[in-house]
């Protein structure tokens, strides 16, 4: 049976009720009853309780909603949306179909949040197609609720992920940073992006300058480190390294990379010791103990000191608060260092003490 009417007529029969006595029985006029079952009119949704009372059916039954039919109208409506996001290309408004598509599978299963969600993703992508800029914000607020509704109705944590990178996209674009930044704290790394990948997104102006010049900072240090233990016996490599390290600071003003400079000059001058190279390792020794010392210093300074590298100049050095680092500085830990006997081919030549008593 395809409609509720001919369910209605079949039932009705199957019980031995007449037309007027289920009408009498509704409180509706048997005339009402015959155009329900010549598919005329359909009943109104608050007689749909006691229809399933008197036919002894349940409400799915009645209504034609067996689980095979279901499933049937479910794959009807994803081909649909599949078939929309193959053809949508060669529109002019290409999530046109797409948003149709999902629209319907989104009304007939609103308690599946894998279709609210794509179905989200395509209303803030269909925006971008409209030019008027009260229309586009519109749509993305639009898109917002749905997020929201899947983020509090969903179990599913990757579905989640998905929705809280959906959302805070949306926000940032009707720069309403702040709720943005809440949702990507609400949430770890996702299978998606990363939270640090999201919140990148969210930012906007020197804010998002600052934010990448943050992380461009522990890239870079975390480059030259493995640099160091990668190759730390290749002189050639390590001068790669130091070059590198220039380049982001060409006017030589390291700051808080003074350190990350005397770790690669310690390994370029125990390279060149191994090369027999003594004048250059001590050379190399040199630029070591300036670095310790202007490192020293850097950690020391009352208040925090910009950086004047144009790959950092929003980030500041923070100064150091470990009362306990007094115990022992760069600078004398150089000399510590230096004690060590693999400098033993250096002991004897006089810039090489001369280094150790300054």
């Amino acid at each position: 049976m395809n409609s509720i009417g001919q369910r209605i007529r079949s039932l009705r029969k199957k019980n031995d009720l007449t037309q007027e006595k289920l009408a009498d029985l509704l409180g509706v006029t048997y005339q009402s009853v015959s155009k329900w079952e010549c598919g005329v009119t359909t009943p109104d949704l608050s007689l749909i309780g006691p229809l399933t009372k008197l036919l002894h059916v349940t409400s799915d039954e009645l209504l034609g909603l067996t689980q095979t039919v279901v499933d049937a109208r479910r794959a009807e409506l994803e081909e649909a949306c599949r078939k929309a996001w193959i053809d949508g290309g060669g529109e002019r408004d290409g999530f046109r179909k797409i948003h149709d598509a999902e629209e319907a599978l989104v009304k007939e299963f609103p308690d599946d949040m894998k279709y609210l969600c794509n179905f989200a993703l395509t209303v803030s992508n269909r925006a971008w197609n409209y030019e008027e800029r009260e229309v586009f914000r519109t749509e993305q607020e639009r898109a917002v609720k749905y997020f929201e509704t899947v983020i509090e109705t969903t179990n599913d944590e990757r579905l989640k992920c998905i929705a809280v990178d959906g959302i805070t996209s949306v926000l940032g674009y009707l720069r309403r940073q702040e709720e943005a930044k809440a949702y990507v704290n609400l949430l770890p790394d996702t299978p998606v992006r990363t939270k640090e990948q999201i919140m990148e997104q969210v930012l906007c102006g020197e804010e998002q300058r600052k934010f990448r010049q943050r992380k461009l900072d522990g890239q870079l240090r975390e480059l030259l480190h493995r640099m160091v233990q990668c190759r730390a016996e290749d002189h050639a490599a390590l001068c790669h390294a130091e070059g590198i390290l220039y380049s982001f600071f060409p006017d030589g003003n390291l700051l808080g990379f003074h350190e990350t400079m005397y770790s690669i000059q310690y390994s370029k001058a125990c390279a060149l010791i191994r090369l027999e190279r003594y004048d250059e390792a001590v050379q190399a020794l040199v630029l070591y103990k300036k670095h310790a010392v202007l490192a020293d210093e850097t950690e020391q300074y009352p208040e925090p000191v910009r950086y004047t590298s144009p790959y950092f100049e929003l980030l500041e050095t923070e100064p150091c608060i470990d009362e306990e680092w007094g115990a022992m500085t760069h600078a004398q830990a150089f000399a510590i260092n230096l004690a060590d006997s693999f400098f033993d081919p250096l002991r004897d030549r006089a810039d090489f003490r001369e280094l150790l008593n300054e």
